[in-house]
């Protein structure tokens, strides 16, 4: 059974093949192809055997700079950047500090690509490390320019932070990997300075900033932070008297006008006698009262007591009377 059945299907598979060979003969019952088909045949086997044959190519790279070139090209990142380091620490404003910091990243990714791809073998792992260093650089001055005004507000302290950065860090190591493989990279790159601590200057609690003369007097409790309180008459951001007032403690100031003031309250760590300001961790309110001094003393209480009746309103570092 199993062979008829196999020979059945053979025939019938013979039987199709016949059928089809019948079906595309078209009008030509002889079955050869005719003039058309055998040029199309042949035509077709000629064009593809007068294809071209594959070829391949590679391109050779540049030979390696030579060490003055490569020197000529870190001096240039330095004379860029160098610059920067130093508008960064001298920035008198947040505005300021802000735009130092910007230059510095864009200027840091320009660099970047100042770097040639072919530099001296001996520093090739090196060079590699100093490129990703600086993008490094440039993202860390991102991150700090969105802190300022807050945890950086002053120009020492925003340039104090970013040296001690991982970008920075990364550019230092980088540098004497460079002066290690060819010490005639040495004193080449300087822009970034050593790593510098935060400093913690502080005043005597009491000490007057301006000096003023009245018949005035404000009494002053501060809270967990240092604090500067200015006085200002109402609607001006003249400062006409302020005093220093450290954490957790109660001052007097006196002396004060007969009139009528707002009062400004800074407050944030490590006090810039030169700058006349905070130089971190800087917040700035108002008082929503106002104090007249023309026949009554006050006392401000900078935390919250029972039965208060102050209210502190934030205001913009950029809109704060200097102290």
């Amino acid at each position: 059974m199993r062979r008829s059945t196999g020979w059945g299907i053979a025939a019938l598979l013979a039987a199709a093949g016949l059928a089809a060979g019948c079906s595309g003969s078209g009008s030509s019952s002889k079955g050869s192809p005719t003039q058309t088909d055998q040029a199309s045949t042949t035509g077709a086997a000629a064009s593809t055997s007068a294809l071209p044959a594959p070829t391949t190519s590679t391109s050779t790279p540049p030979p390696p700079l030579s060490a003055d070139d490569f020197k000529k090209q870190l001096q240039a990142v330095n004379a860029a950047l160098a610059p920067d380091f130093t508008a960064v620490g001298k920035a008198k404003t947040t505005s300021d500090i802000s735009a130092a910091l910007g230059k510095l990243s864009t200027d840091a990714a320009a660099q970047v690509s100042q770097i040639s791809d072919n530099p001296p073998t001996n520093v090739v792992a090196a060079a590699t490390e100093l490129t990703a260093a600086l993008k490094t650089l440039g993202s860390a001055a991102d991150d700090e320019k969105a802190t300022a005004g807050s945890k950086v507000c002053a120009g020492v302290s925003a340039a104090a932070a970013l040296s001690r950065s991982d970008g920075a860090n990364q550019v230092r190591t980088a540098v004497q990997h460079l002066v290690a493989a060819d010490p005639a990279y040495t004193n080449v790159l300087t822009f970034v300075p050593a790593a510098v601590q935060d400093q913690n200057r502080r005043l005597t609690s009491g000490t007057v900033l301006r000096r003023a003369s009245g018949p005035g007097k404000l009494t002053i409790h501060t809270a967990d932070e240092d604090a500067v309180i200015t006085l200002t008459k109402v609607g001006s951001k003249t400062p006409v008297t302020s005093v220093y007032v450290r954490a957790s403690s109660t001052t007097e100031l006196n002396n004060v006008p007969g009139a009528t003031f707002d009062a400004y309250i800074a407050y944030g760590s490590d006090w810039d006698s030169t700058a006349h300001a905070f130089t971190r961790d800087c917040t700035f309110s108002k008082a929503d009262s106002t104090f007249d001094f023309s026949s009554n003393d006050w006392e401000l209480t900078l935390y919250k007591v029972a039965n208060g009746n102050l209210t502190e309103v934030p205001v913009d570092p950029n809109q704060a009377p200097p102290p």
